[in-house]
């Protein structure tokens, strides 16, 4: 098994839509870390200006106007009170003054523009290991390499066993490597910007806890990406698959019908990697005046993620070694 285990290492490292698939995937971590300095780094140049001047203008107005504005304002929350019999309506008239916070927002801190890098990061390895994972196996089979590799090796579960473990092995070092590159990036970024990045014992251990989260992720993915290559034996069709599914389950039924949220993979993928992931359903109430419908947050749990994403990855390994010992490999 160990030798086994040692060829298929070798083999996967060395195709060449791997080494792609490891190139965009340092590229985009370089620009997910950028792109989430830009947002979180405080105003300068002509942007700190343009919000000197909307603010001065909001407060120029608010003293010719602010009056007939919050009379306005508490005219129409009476009327609305009212109609609907409810005299806890609060509009916030009295919170309409123009505060200067709303025009120069903080900076996002370290921790939290962190925590939105790994997320995004999650995301972008996560496809790249199910790719790297798809190709490492239908590539095989397509070509006919498995065919001839069972000619040295002819009990499939034992080449079955080492072919995911190698996929699996070999995500681990570049995905710790990326993640560690992408905090410190933006570690770097902070500093050159005049921030701060102290962490307290605790915002280490959840960032920590994060990346943990991240790497069982990727890694996850790679061995559910190969099962499916051996499914599917064609990279081109569990790409299709995959993306047929974004868009027909998690893009259309998902916005359409809010209460299978919790049965979506992005949804658990969320969980998963940031905590509880919220959802919203519509409930409908009818009284005397009416029917009226509310938006009511839900959540899918951490652990609900885990047992979802395990159970998956579970059920395409299965499905993938049952199709590969009964299926031809030629």
């Amino acid at each position: 098994m160990t030798r086994l285990l040692r060829a298929e290492l070798r083999r996967f490292r060395s195709r060449r839509l791997v080494i792609v698939a490891l190139l965009v995937a340092v590229a985009g971590v370089g620009l997910i870390t950028w792109g989430t300095w830009q947002t979180a780094r405080p105003l300068t140049g002509g942007a700190l200006a343009a919000a000197q001047s909307n603010y001065d203008a909001a407060v120029r107005d608010w003293e010719e106007n602010g009056e007939e504005i919050m009379a306005g304002c508490l005219e129409e929350q009476e009327r609305v009170r009212e109609a609907e019999g409810d005299p806890t309506l609060d509009f916030g008239c009295e919170t309409m003054e123009p505060q200067r916070e709303w025009y120069f927002p903080e900076p996002v801190t370290f921790v939290d523009s962190s925590r939105l890098a790994l997320s995004g990061t999650a995301y972008l390895l996560a496809f790249a290991a199910l790719l790297a994972g798809t190709t490492g196996t239908a590539a095989d089979l397509s070509s006919g390499g498995t065919s001839t590799w069972l000619t040295f090796e002819p009990r499939r579960g034992r080449v079955y066993t080492s072919k995911l473990s190698a996929i699996g092995l070999s995500l681990v070092l570049p995905t710790v490597l990326l993640v560690a590159a992408s905090v410190a990036g933006l570690m770097l970024l902070y500093r050159s910007g005049g921030l701060g990045t102290a962490l307290t014992g605790d915002q280490t251990g959840d960032l920590a806890s994060m990346a943990a989260r991240v790497l069982a992720l990727v890694v996850a993915a790679g061995v559910a990406g190969a099962a499916l290559g051996m499914v599917m034996r064609h990279t081109a069709a569990v790409l299709g698959a995959v993306v047929g599914y974004l868009v027909a389950v998690e893009a259309v039924l998902g916005n359409a019908w809010s209460t299978a949220r919790p049965w979506m993979v992005l949804t658990n993928i969320e969980a998963w990697l940031d905590g509880p992931a919220s959802y919203y359903v519509t409930t409908c109430t009818s009284t005397a005046q009416g029917t009226s419908c509310d938006w009511v947050e839900r959540e899918v749990s951490t652990g609900h993620g885990a047992v979802y994403l395990a159970v998956l990855v579970v059920v395409a390994v299965v499905l993938g070694l049952l199709t590969f010992r009964r299926r031809d490999a030629a």
